[in-house]
C-alpha cells in the first residue's frame, strides 16, 4: 500500500504519471480524508482509467455489506473476518479490474471494519521454480462456474506480472487441465499440495498482509486483478457505508454480469 496524504483531485490530476507508477508497484493506493464527492470519485478512476486502458466504469453503488449480513447471521469482532479473503471474481472470464472505495460513514469503532489486501503477486514470487513451471501450464474451475476454465497463472494486463489466480478455499480450485491433458495422479497430488500452501500463505501467515482502519472520508483505489482482500468485523450495518465504483476493460464485461436472473442466482447487486 502507498499512502497519499494531504490530496486532493487536482494533486492527482498533476502527479497522475507518477501515481499510476506507484500503483501498479503496490496495487493499492490509500488517500487518507479526501472527502470528495462522488463524481469527482468517478473522475480519479477516469484519469487512471485512460492510461490503464480501463474502459467502463459502473454506476455508484452504496456498500452497506447488507448482502454479506443477510447470509452470515451472525455477529463478527473487529479481531475476526467478516468477509472472507478473495481475489474478485476469479471465477469469471472477464471479472472488474478495478474499484475506488471511499467511506462515506464510519460510526463503529476506529478499529472495526477494516480491510485486509495481500498482493498475489509476491505469493506467486515465492513459489519454488518447479511450481511456478507446472503451474504455468494448469487450469482450473471453480464450482460457481464450471464451464470457465483459467489459467492459475496469468499476467497483469498491465505491468505483465505474474498473477497466482487461486482461491485461498481448496474447494474452489478444482483442477481439470495440465496443457492439453487431463491430470495425472502425481500431478494431481502436486496441485494439492500447492493449493494447501497457498491457503496457509493467506489465511495464516502475517507478514504480507495489509490492514487498513478507515476513516470518513478516504478513499482507497484498488488493483481488483492482484490484490486479494477481506473485511474484518466489528460493525453493525450500516455503521460503515462507502461508496464504490467498479472499473472494467470493456462494456460488455460489466453487462454480461448485471443480467438480473444472474444476480438472482448468486445473490449479487450491480455487477
Amino acid at each position: 500500500m502507498y499512502i497519499i496524504e494531504n490530496s486532493s483531485v487536482e494533486d492527482i490530476d498533476v502527479n497522475l504519471s507518477n501515481y499510476i507508477n506507484i500503483y501498479l508497484e503496490y496495487g493499492l493506493l490509500a488517500f487518507p480524508n479526501l472527502n470528495i464527492e462522488e463524481v469527482n470519485q468517478l473522475k480519479i478512476m477516469q484519469f487512471f482509467g485512460k492510461k490503464l486502458n480501463w474502459h467502463f466504469f459502473s454506476s455508484v453503488d452504496s456498500e452497506d455489506h447488507s448482502v454479506s449480513f443477510a447470509k452470515i447471521e451472525k455477529q463478527f469482532e473487529s479481531d475476526q473476518v467478516f468477509i472472507r479473503w478473495h481475489l474478485e471474481h476469479i471465477e469469471r472470464r472477464n471479472p472488474q479490474v478495478c474499484a475506488s472505495w471511499k467511506m462515506n460513514t464510519f460510526t463503529c469503532d476506529p478499529v472495526a471494519g477494516s480491510t485486509g489486501f495481500i498482493d498475489a503477486r509476491i505469493i506467486y514470487q515465492r513459489l519454488p521454480n518447479e511450481w511456478k513451471i507446472f503451474l504455468d501450464n494448469v487450469f482450473v474451475i471453480d464450482p460457481e462456474n464450471k464451464d470457465f476454465e483459467r489459467k492459475c497463472v496469468q499476467k497483469h494486463r498491465n505491468d505483465k506480472r505474474n498473477i497466482l489466480k487461486l482461491s485461498p478455499y481448496l474447494y474452489q480450485n478444482i483442477i481439470v487441465k495440465v496443457g492439453d491433458n487431463k491430470p495425472s495422479t502425481s500431478e494431481f497430488n502436486l496441485f494439492r499440495e500447492i493449493n494447501e500452501w497457498f491457503s496457509y500463505q493467506v489465511l495464516c501467515v502475517e507478514k504480507d498482509k495489509i490492514w487498513w482502519n478507515w476513516s470518513k472520508g478516504d478513499l482507497l483505489l484498488v488493483d481488483l486483478s492482484t490484490m486479494i482482500h477481506c473485511v474484518k468485523g466489528g460493525f453493525l450495518q450500516g455503521e460503515r457505508i462507502f461508496s464504490r465504483y467498479w472499473g472494467y476493460e470493456k462494456e460488455e464485461d460489466f453487462i454480461m454480469y448485471t443480467d438480473i436472473k444472474f444476480n438472482e442466482r448468486f445473490g449479487l447487486k450491480n455487477g
